[in-house]
């Protein structure tokens, strides 16, 4: 079987069909599939499980500053995501100091949801500056853990992060 370009390669499989492929080229593609990148960067860590109920951990993202702001001047676009029920929840603010306010807010409105104070045990997200901010490293030191991916690893971060990368919110 002759090997196909990559471009030829994307078009078949974006169109949906199926390529035969033996044993050994499945194995061979695997193997590789498995060990990419893994020697750069780790992903997830090996005690890290998904949540088991509601609001028990979230994942996070923050982007912009986007080039058109909102009518209301909003730039930026955060998401947090509920890692058990995937419930989505959308903020847009004016700038980047108005996290730590949100994120506090967030949290007592889902404790007041859950009907259960300290019911959120994690919080995954990237390494910027708003999520390792002294003041958000102090609010979660009572009970919330930061966990945060590797750089360029969507494996942690991936709900959120593939949420705004496909601009499903």
């Amino acid at each position: 079987m002759a090997i196909a370009s990559p471009a030829w390669a994307s078009k078949l499989l974006r169109s949906g069909e199926t390529i035969p492929v033996t044993a050994a080229q499945n194995s061979a593609c695997l193997h590789f599939l498995h060990h990419g990148k893994s020697h750069v960067y780790p992903h997830l860590s090996s005690g890290f499980e998904r949540a088991t109920r509601v609001a028990k951990g979230f994942h996070s993202d923050f982007r912009g500053p986007f080039s058109v702001p909102t009518a209301r001047g909003e730039l930026y676009l955060i998401s947090i995501i509920d890692d058990y029920s995937r419930r989505i929840f959308g903020f847009l603010v004016k700038s980047q100091t108005e996290w730590f306010e949100l994120w506090q807010r967030f949290v007592v409105r889902i404790e007041a949801e859950i009907g259960k104070s300290n019911c959120i045990s994690w919080l995954i997200s990237d390494n910027g500056g708003v999520y390792t901010a002294k003041e958000m490293k102090e609010f979660c030191s009572r009970g919330i853990q930061q966990k945060f991916a590797a750089p360029y690893a969507q494996t942690l971060k991936g709900i959120s992060h593939l949420q705004c990368e496909s601009n499903s919110l």
